[in-house]
């Protein structure tokens, strides 16, 4: 009987979880009106659009979301044009949110003229699908539409089409190609009223985004396996949230005219290095976040602030040189950045926020040009503590004394005070012995404090 006790207490917990997960969906029990020819419809505004059914409430045990589960389309569907019940005719006019979401059985559908709309995550993971024809009348895709359609190499963009949502063709790694007035001469792209929408990727290595483009919009070239080099027009202005995130570019030419960036950006790309334009003043919320194999970044000089987690787990980074306007470097900013050595901070009113370099263990040298310690504003768990030890800090000369009475500097065992010199000796040497560069190679007549120079062949901090 003990041995059995376990296997009963299992069962019953079991059966709880499975009667609370029926109660979970009792008020779904069916999507559906009605179901004709194994195609599940419902009517809105008269019209009949094409929706997912009863679904197996075992297979939904811990699915997030209604309709989260496979819905029993498989093989090859034929939506007609319109569609009888109960003695009415109804035309067939769209097709629902999540209707054919993972049929990973599913190999073909094909839509009537008829169809106007379809809804997000309509067809998100069908991967069995390798040929999908878009009807003539299209008017709207929902945001990840087609996300996740491994086997699609091309897709039809219909004249009529006014809308695509976010990330509509999200993951679809094997496209190679867009066809449709709303498409590049190279048909790679999809370009509505100057956004670039989407990226037909597979082959490519290389890839120059036309000139007229403004705005590359979300989730565009996001998990493209082969494409290692982006190049970007002038007209760019405008990069949103998640367009490159998971890419395999190693290198991206921003233009000079790039206003803004946008939250999770670049998060998991494979970048290497990147220069930032000049107008670039914020980079925001996980921009840059797990790009694992960034080794350098050129900071703009207008930079004033770096968002929470914008630089979090890029574990080859191993120097930052903030630039002068910096006002503010939020929470987690470069949390694990496990082999950052060298930080410049420079003589500035600078927010550091709590954790900002949380986990960055291997820091061997920080740099402060602020005489006042008092001007920064600096969360006493800015830094991890393991660093207080060995990470030499070097303060401007004169002021090592209040650096070791004021948190959290004073935390450092080992405060060395910079040698006597300023920003006037440097350029008054510059005009009688050398003169000075920035990292890529622009003559420099007045250098600012805190920024990392060419000097005599060598790279110097003034």
């Amino acid at each position: 009987m003990k041995k059995k006790l376990p296997l009963l207490v299992l069962a019953l917990m079991l059966t709880s979880s499975l009667m609370q997960t029926h109660a979970q969906y009792d008020d779904y029990p069916d999507n559906s009106d009605f179901k004709v020819d194994g195609i599940c419809y419902k009517i809105v505004d008269g019209d009949a659009i094409v929706t997912f059914g009863p679904y197996d409430i075992l297979a939904c045990v811990g699915g997030p979301v209604i309709g989260a589960c496979p819905n029993g389309y498989e093989g090859d569907v034929v939506i007609p044009e319109t569609v009888s019940h109960d003695g009415v005719q109804y035309n067939v006019t769209a097709i629902d949110e999540m209707a054919f979401y993972m049929c990973e059985n599913l190999t073909s559908v094909v839509m009537p003229p008829s169809i106007t709309s379809i809804g997000e995550w309509a067809f998100n993971n069908c991967w069995a699908i390798k040929e999908l024809r878009l009807p003539e009348s299209l008017k709207s895709i929902g945001e990840n539409a087609f996300s996740d359609c491994y086997e699609i190499k091309e897709f039809n963009i219909p004249e009529s089409l006014q809308y695509i949502g976010e990330g509509a063709f999200r993951d679809c790694n094997n496209l190679e190609a867009f066809y449709g007035p709303n498409t590049t001469e190279d048909h790679r792209l999809i370009v509505m009223n100057g956004k670039a929408i989407a990226f037909a990727g597979f082959g490519l290595t290389h890839y120059e985004i036309p000139d007229g483009v403004s705005t590359i919009g979300s989730y565009a070239f996001s998990i493209h396996n082969n494409v290692e080099y982006v190049e970007i027009p002038e007209s760019v202005d405008v990069i949103e949230s998640y367009a490159f995130q998971g890419s395999s570019i190693k290198h991206v030419k921003l233009p000079g005219n790039l206003k803004q960036l946008n939250y999770y950006t670049f998060m998991y790309s494979s970048l290497e290095s990147i220069e930032l334009p000049e107008n670039v003043e914020d980079i925001p919320l996980g921009c840059f976040m797990n790009c694992s194999r960034l080794k350098s970044v050129k900071w703009p000089n207008n930079l004033k602030s770096i968002g929470s987690f914008a630089f979090s787990y890029c574990i080859n980074l191993e120097e930052v040189v903030l630039p002068a306007l910096i006002r503010d470097i939020s929470f987690r900013a470069f949390e694990q950045c496990e082999n950052l050595k060298f930080l410049v901070i420079p003589d500035s009113e600078v927010t550091i926020g709590s954790e900002a370099f949380v986990h960055c263990s291997a820091l061997e040298s920080i740099k402060v040009f602020s005489a006042d310690p008092l001007k920064l504003n600096v969360e006493n768990n800015a830094f991890v503590s393991s660093i207080y030890n060995n990470c030499i800090l070097y303060v401007p000369f004169g002021s090592s004394d209040i650096y070791k009475r004021i948190m959290p500097w004073c935390k450092f065992k080992n405060i060395e005070e910079m040698p006597e010199a300023s920003v006037e000796d440097v350029i008054d040497d510059s005009k009688a012995n050398s003169e000075i560069f920035t990292i890529d190679g622009k003559r420099v007549d007045i250098p600012r404090r805190g920024i990392l120079y060419i000097k005599d062949g060598k790279k110097v901090i003034l």
